[in-house]
């Protein structure tokens, strides 16, 4: 079974979309319809226990999404590329950077987990690795967007995540994958062009910690703040969004 994905455009700049924790793809259906289909192509894949990908087995790892989306890549033909992710798909973004051989042309990673992972208490790792409920995931979206979403919206993402994600199981496994990441050996001092979009008001992927992971790690990085945003800048603005990582994806074509 191949890794299940959606193709959307037939545009020449190519581009591996990979997606976070808290449900599959369709945590970029927001963005979806503001995307330049003419002049971009895009591959919305869904790890291995997500959405499409559902029945698919794995070791659920970082390399492992990220090797998933490179063998997506080289399936479909596409020599050069780009990639895009959020949160954890920002980590396995950095990690498919790391360890491509010229293929992936630049990365953009909204509000990046890093490359060595994410420090948390024994109680708020607890806290989060339980929370695959109704109420433990209303609480997440709305403390990382800071408080700001309104109830439909999140009635929405708490729905999708539910929907598209293939059990309690698969939550709790790849929570773990992102908190331990562990693979500054792989990006450190990589040239490949990345673009870190953060959002002003995540209480997580702050500032300070992207300067001192994908900022440190990446020696062609560039750092942008998105005002009036939480942790889900694609969702809460995606007409914006869109419109930088498609800027910044020409300019480096």
């Amino acid at each position: 079974m191949s890794i299940g994905h959606e193709i959307i455009g037939t545009g020449p700049i190519k581009v591996i979309v990979l997606h976070g924790w808290l449900m599959d793809s369709s945590v970029w259906n927001w963005a979806k319809r503001h995307l330049n289909t003419t002049d971009f192509s895009y591959a919305f894949m869904d790890y291995r226990g997500y959405g499409l990908s559902r029945n698919l087995g794995g070791d659920i790892t970082i390399p492992e999404m990220a090797n998933d989306g490179l063998e997506l890549a080289n399936s479909l033909g596409w020599e050069e590329f780009h990639v895009l992710g959020h949160s954890m798909g920002g980590a396995a973004a950095q990690y498919a950077a790391g360890v491509s051989t010229g293929q992936v042309k630049s990365i953009a990673a909204f509000t990046p987990v890093g490359s060595t992972g994410f420090p948390l208490d024994d109680a708020t790792k607890s806290g989060l690795e339980n929370s695959f409920n109704k109420d433990g995931l209303t609480g997440i979206f709305s403390m990382v967007s800071g408080h700001e979403l309104e109830q439909e919206l999140l009635n929405t993402l708490v729905e999708y995540s539910i929907d598209t994600i293939g059990n309690e199981i698969v939550y709790k496994d790849y929570f773990r994958n992102w908190i331990n990441a562990n693979f500054r050996n792989v990006v450190t001092g990589s040239e490949v062009p990345a673009l870190a979009v953060l959002g002003a008001t995540d209480p997580l992927i702050t500032k300070k910690y992207a300067d001192n992971s994908i900022g440190t790690d990446f020696s062609n990085c560039k750092i942008e703040i998105m005002e009036g945003v939480g942790h889900y800048p694609i969702v809460e603005k995606p007409v914006e969004s869109v419109n930088i990582w498609e800027d910044f994806f020409k300019s480096k074509d």
